[in-house]
């Protein structure tokens, strides 16, 4: 949600050295943003990739309740998927 909310000030905090993504990974993951939408956010658990798409959503003013469905389902679906991986590993 924090990343939702530096998107929602985006061009104001985008030129700060703090800021946590590239120029390029932020102009990678808007286009990808603007191409599938919201459900990239099911992807947001990716390493990099996932905190751009979130910085992204709130730049798109995405809202906070889609937001927070759709991340938490992407990263249920990731922890139910290591989860089972690694009971079928050691069973």
């Amino acid at each position: 949600v924090v990343n939702w909310i530096l998107g929602r000030g985006i061009d104001t905090l985008r030129t700060r050295r703090w800021f946590p993504v590239s120029p390029e990974r932020y102009e990678q993951a808007s286009r990808t943003f603007r191409r599938f939408g919201e459900w990239t956010l099911l992807f947001a658990w990716l390493p990099f990739a996932g905190d751009a798409f979130t910085i992204a959503a709130g730049a798109a003013r995405v809202n906070l309740g889609v937001f927070v469905a759709l991340v938490a389902v992407g990263k249920a679906a990731r922890y139910a998927a290591v989860i089972a991986g690694g009971l079928w590993a050691f069973a």
